[in-house]
């Protein structure tokens, strides 16, 4: 089997993802189905940071009709807005991304940030553009 390297923007695609999850785990009650990372060639042949998300099964009755609800439906695709403007708020600005107790405890986006110093940045502000 040969292994399939992912793009340059792995390390991006993964903040977007985990911005993105935490969002809509902290807003939306529904299974915690997690971030994982697959190396389909949508994903891998991007030229941006890139994600997929399963909205629910309409195999499964539940998420079915969750799917069916107009309501349900505009508060997933507000999860997924307001997760990528938290991940444009790191790649532009370097403010971390609300987590999910953040949200759960009604916590605002900050509003600032000091500048990262080489020491207090990790593997991913380092990277961002």
């Amino acid at each position: 089997m040969v292994e399939e390297n992912g793009n340059e923007h792995d390390l991006h695609s993964f903040a977007l993802a985990n911005a993105i999850y935490h969002s809509m785990r902290g807003k939306l009650d529904m299974v915690d189905r997690g971030v994982k990372r697959a190396r389909f060639a949508v994903l891998r042949l991007a030229a941006v940071p890139s994600v997929l998300i399963e909205g629910g099964f309409l195999s499964n009755p539940g998420d079915a009709s969750m799917i069916a609800s107009r309501e349900w439906r505009d508060s997933y695709a507000a999860a997924i807005a307001r997760g990528i403007l938290e991940y444009v708020r790191l790649a532009k600005h370097r403010i971390p991304p609300r987590m999910l107790a953040d949200y759960r405890s009604g916590k605002p986006p900050a509003a600032s940030a000091p500048p990262p110093t080489p020491a207090s940045t990790g593997p991913v502000l380092r990277d961002l553009p």
